[in-house]
C-alpha cells in the first residue's frame, strides 16, 4: 500500500468535513450538512473509510447529491 497515497483507502471525518489520505493529508472538504440533509441520516457524524476508486469517482463530480449517494454506499458497504 506504498506504491499511492490513496492505495490503502481514504479517510472522511464528518466532524470536520475533511477527506483525508492515508498519510492524513487533505485531499478534500465537503458539505456534510448537505449530504446529511440528502441521505437524511443523523448516524453520519460516524467516521467513513473509503476505497482508492469510490476517492477517485468522487473528485469527478461536482453534485452534492451525487456525494451524497456515495456516501450512502459508503456506509452501507465500508472499504479498508
Amino acid at each position: 500500500c506504498a506504491d499511492t497515497v490513496l492505495s490503502c483507502g481514504a479517510h472522511f471525518d464528518p466532524a470536520s468535513s475533511e477527506l483525508t489520505n492515508v498519510h492524513g493529508e487533505l485531499i478534500a472538504k465537503l458539505d456534510v450538512a448537505a449530504i446529511g440533509a440528502a441521505l437524511r441520516i443523523p448516524e453520519l457524524d460516524n467516521a467513513i473509510v473509503v476505497s482508492r476508486d469510490q476517492a477517485q469517482t468522487l473528485f469527478d463530480q461536482d453534485s452534492d447529491i451525487y456525494k451524497a449517494r456515495v456516501a450512502k454506499s459508503w456506509l452501507k458497504n465500508p472499504k479498508k
